[in-house]
């Protein structure tokens, strides 16, 4: 029933986020990725999707802004937050 796991989230160990950290914080979380019609026209809908899990059309793609994966990283963000400019 429902739709198949996506393996790269499984190998990833794709889940509910911490209450610490989440995708959204992550370096590679795309916040506004547009979804392509199979003609490759824009079809308006915009949802969040991760570079490391892949950035396809298909729904089995889209991610959970409150979820997080053995990939996590967000050394870019924590440098904008503490103001060091990314050193």
């Amino acid at each position: 029933m429902g739709k198949p796991r996506l393996r790269m989230k499984t190998e990833l160990n794709y889940r509910r986020g911490s209450t610490a950290h989440y995708c959204s914080q992550c370096n590679f979380y795309v916040s506004k990725f547009d979804v392509k019609l199979l003609d490759g026209t824009s079809s308006g809908i915009v949802q969040p999707r991760c570079r490391v899990i892949g950035l396809r059309n298909s729904r089995r793609y889209r991610i959970n802004p409150d979820g997080i994966c053995d990939k996590y990283d967000n050394s870019k963000y924590m440098s904008r937050l503490l103001g060091c400019g990314g050193r």
